[in-house]
């Protein structure tokens, strides 16, 4: 009798039973690391453009508009200064993403946060 080397269907067939399950668990969980670090992007862009508006206001004793500074470019986020006067500023980002509960985030002169559950 001679021995034959190899898997039979049914043993492939388990395992990519097994590894269809795995992904079906695994990518939402990325999904989600994969939102939240863009998340985090968003931030540190509306911080750095915060900072770039102080930096400005030392110069000039007055709030740049969004001719005036560098305005960051993002495929997840798009990035606005708004409501400028020689006092006031508001910074603001938008997911290119419709929905969930952090798609615009806003920062303000007095580092008012919205929505703070963001933040």
């Amino acid at each position: 009798m001679t021995r034959s080397f190899g898997f039979t269907l049914l043993e492939l067939m388990i395992a990519l039973a097994i590894s269809a399950i795995l992904a079906i668990v695994a990518v939402p969980g990325y999904q989600h690391i994969i939102e939240q670090a863009n998340l985090n992007n968003a931030r540190l862009h509306l911080l750095a453009l915060q900072s770039a508006q102080e930096s400005f206001y030392l110069k000039f004793e007055r709030y740049a508009e969004a001719h005036e500074l560098p305005v960051p470019h993002s495929k997840h986020y798009i990035f606005a200064i708004t409501a400028v006067d020689k006092n006031y500023y508001q910074l603001s980002a938008r997911s290119r993403k419709p929905g969930g509960r952090c798609a615009q985030l806003t920062l303000t002169q007095k580092l008012q946060k919205q929505p703070e559950e963001c933040w």
